[in-house]
């Protein structure tokens, strides 16, 4: 008859695949984002994006301190007349990013900006602002990171079971952006600066009416302290640049395209992807599939897409460690497993029986040999291959027939054993006369495959494991001269 294919017990291969679904997947949702923004960051500050010039800084400066005093002391007059430059340049949006918490300053502010539409004052989160009026507010507080670098923000603060929106968002809405409400962060976007124009322009020549007006045109304008007294923040290049400079990045950020970023689904699935692959691929594969997703990285930053590189590479080497792990353990297990078959071999045998003869006289072990005959012929007549097809669906047919904790081994080149553990006499034999129907009526093509099965039982008498095959032996000739003389 046609032999059944084999199906081998539990392996290492058995168990990479589901464990480098489920480290994925961990790595995935569980963990923090490890080194994405990071390398995001890396990737911001050496590849800034070209993109034309959005935003304007007015800077009052140390001379337009000098000029007309602590900005604390400035009257209404004065934040009017710089607003009214600024509209009648063409403005699309005008922020004052000035100390509105200051007591002295507040009224000032408050009085130039009422009824202005293309105004927003920057407030601290949970400042009240009822008494401003007719007067557009934002939260003006920027996100530091644990290293005190500024290098993503949000659009609004939660403030108790409502959500306020920042100074930027403001902003940009005004200038055209439609970047969602949320509090969900989005990182800092960096430009390249532009050669022509200056980092600021002073407080006085927009006081004065001496900036061009295609200065201004179309552009958000952000009016903010840059001299003595300034509130500094480090930026992503690490360097400490006024806040109204950080301001003015958070509204370019939003004016631009977003980034297009990958849901946690999205990102799980790739993980997992990443790791079946990397598992597929085998060898060092998986490293370079790790080196090639932080380089693709790179066209994707430029596209505009947050590719989260690192999750991704790190599936990769955890897939590839994963198979360094499997080909270790297969390495070390090829001492103690026979190749053909999968079973354990004689030194694993040996091993197993002699961990558990420490405790034999109260838990009584039991040897069953099974040695097949005709496998030679098979071997002669349809080759090596065939032969070992055989042995295959022996030891098949036996795992099956054993029982739970019964142990099955390649014994020699025709021979297996099944080393059985706390067990009765007539338990033996029953479990003997199971084995030996297990492996009735073997054949294959026309070549019969017969069995002949010989058992032993422990006894407090034995001294070893050797004395156990000893007496297994001994029956087995016993029961070939029985043979013998029956024939």
């Amino acid at each position: 008859m046609t032999l059944s294919s084999w199906r081998s017990g539990r392996t290492p291969q058995s168990f990479t695949l589901p464990a480098g679904i489920v480290l994925a997947l961990v790595v995935s949702l569980l963990l923090p984002p490890l080194g994405n923004g990071r390398l995001w960051d890396a990737l911001n500050r050496t590849l800034p994006t070209s993109a034309r010039q959005q935003v304007v800084v007015v800077g009052i400066d140390d001379a337009s301190l000098a000029d007309y005093g602590p900005v604390s002391s400035w009257p209404p007059g004065l934040f009017s007349q710089a607003l009214n430059t600024l509209e009648a340049a063409g403005a699309r949006a005008i922020g004052l990013d000035l100390p509105f918490n200051d007591p002295a300053a507040a009224p000032a502010l408050l009085r130039a900006a009422h009824g202005r539409e293309k105004v927003v004052l920057a407030t601290a989160p949970g400042e009240p602002v009822a008494s401003a009026g007719q007067v557009n507010t934002g939260v003006g507080t920027l996100i530091r990171s644990q290293d005190d670098i500024v290098r993503s923000y949000t659009t609004a603060f939660q403030d108790g079971d409502r959500l306020q929106p920042t100074f930027a968002w403001q902003l940009a809405r005004a200038g055209g952006a439609e970047v969602p409400l949320n509090t969900t962060r989005r990182l800092i976007r960096l430009t390249r600066p532009d050669p022509g124009r200056l980092p600021a322009i002073p407080f006085r020549n927009i006081v004065n009416g001496e900036v061009p007006r295609r200065e201004l045109q179309g552009r958000v304008v952000l009016v903010g302290l840059t001299g003595r007294g300034r509130p500094e923040v480090r930026g992503p290049y690490h360097l400490l640049i006024p806040s109204v400079h950080m301001q003015a990045r958070l509204v370019t950020s939003q004016l631009m395209a977003p980034f297009v970023t990958f849901p946690r689904w999205l990102r799980a699935l790739l993980g997992v992807l990443v790791m079946v692959a990397a598992i597929r691929l085998r060898g060092l594969w998986g490293y370079g599939l790790a080196f090639a997703l932080l380089a693709l990285s790179v066209p994707l930053w430029l596209l505009g897409v947050l590719l989260p590189a690192v999750t991704l590479s790190l599936c990769a080497v955890l897939g590839a460690a994963l198979v360094a792990v499997e080909r270790i353990w297969t390495l070390r297990q090829l001492d103690f497993r026979d190749p053909s078959t999968g079973c354990g071999n004689r030194a694993a045998f040996m091993r197993a029986a002699e961990q558990r003869w420490q405790v034999q006289p109260q838990r009584p072990l039991g040897l069953v040999l099974l040695e097949i005959s005709g496998l030679q012929q098979v071997n002669d007549l349809y080759g090596w291959k065939a032969g070992h097809e055989v042995l295959r669906e022996v030891s098949g047919r036996l795992g099956q027939a054993r029982g739970r904790r019964d142990m099955l081994f390649r014994w020699g080149p025709e021979e297996f054993a099944v080393l059985l553990d706390n067990v009765t006499e007539q338990e033996l034999q029953h479990q003997r006369e199971r084995l030996q129907t297990a492996l009735s009526g073997l054949t294959y093509r026309q070549v019969p495959v017969q069995v002949s099965v010989a058992s032993a039982l422990s006894t407090p008498e034995m001294d070893s494991a050797t004395q156990l095959v000893e007496a297994a032996h001994r029956d087995r000739h016993r029961t070939r001269l029985t043979d013998n003389r029956r024939s």
